[in-house]
């Protein structure tokens, strides 16, 4: 096996790894282990959450009141209470509402690749693995050294690509978790007016993440729409099976270098599609 065949079969692996991740659940990854300290972590700062509701509700009363007499105004008063309760559900049952929100992402991502199909593994052509093994190439040094060169150039990118998109998608996953971790100390910023740009920009933000798992989802489809019908050019004379691979490598770096930037451009993306 050539370094160019196996470059594309490790690419496939990383990218069916990714492709995996995308529909994975936040209670699935990593056997759930990581989940459980995460919800661990999340009921341990409820107290602390509560605490710091009651203090910007306090000054949410202080700030959007001019006495308090006008405190005693049904309407007033029904006001600063209804936001009270609602963000102190929203720290009581964070995690059930924030996987919620990752859930309904995710019915999006499942429905996006049930049009879209499976993955299509990348496949090095026939004409490209024959001219790989071409006498010519054996025999003539020059040519020897420069299909050794170009097979260990797009091994070389080629991992480096596979592996930065799947650490962009495992790193989407610990921002999910540390998200939820924080989210009683941050939605409880939701109990004063003063404050609640804080808790509504942190719900923005993890929406924007859950969101990023579509983003990336729809920039693989469209990798594998371009990418799966290689076309391959074929060249006379003693470096035309040369020619053949450099273009083929020339094209499967491209796309795959189109890929990585969509996925590291997922997040921006996605916020952009949240107005921020």
């Amino acid at each position: 096996m050539s370094l160019l065949e196996h470059a594309v079969n490790m690419f496939n692996k990383y990218m069916a790894d990714t492709w995996s991740m995308l529909t994975m659940g936040l209670e699935d990854f990593m056997g759930g282990a990581v989940w459980g300290v995460m919800q661990a972590i999340n009921n341990g700062l409820k107290a602390g959450g509560l605490a710091l509701l009651v203090v910007f509700t306090f000054m949410g009363i202080i700030k959007s009141t001019v006495s308090l007499a006008e405190l005693k105004r049904p309407e007033a008063a029904v006001r600063v209470m209804v936001r009270f309760i609602f963000a102190k559900a929203l720290i009581t049952y964070g995690t059930d509402f924030m996987l919620y929100i990752f859930n309904i992402i995710q019915a999006a991502v499942l429905q996006i690749r049930r049009y879209a199909g499976g993955f299509n593994k990348a496949a090095v052509p026939k004409e490209i693995s024959k001219a790989l093994d071409e006498p010519s190439a054996i025999f003539d040094p020059v040519i020897s050294i420069l299909m050794g060169a170009a097979g260990l150039i797009s091994w070389l990118v080629i991992v480096v690509v596979s592996i930065v998109i799947l650490i962009s998608v495992y790193g989407r996953f610990f921002r999910l978790y540390m998200y939820t971790a924080i989210s009683p100390l941050m939605l409880s910023s939701l109990g004063g007016e003063p404050t609640q740009s804080i808790g509504i920009g942190f719900l923005k933000n993890y929406a924007a993440v859950c969101l990023e798992g579509v983003v990336i989802t729809i920039a693989c489809i469209i990798y594998i729409a371009i990418a799966k019908d290689p076309q391959v050019t074929s060249y006379d004379g003693d470096w035309g099976p040369l020619l053949m691979v450099l273009e083929y490598v020339g094209t499967f770096i491209l796309y795959a270098l189109i890929l990585l930037f969509a996925v590291k451009g997922a997040d921006r993306i996605a916020k952009e599609m949240m107005g921020q």
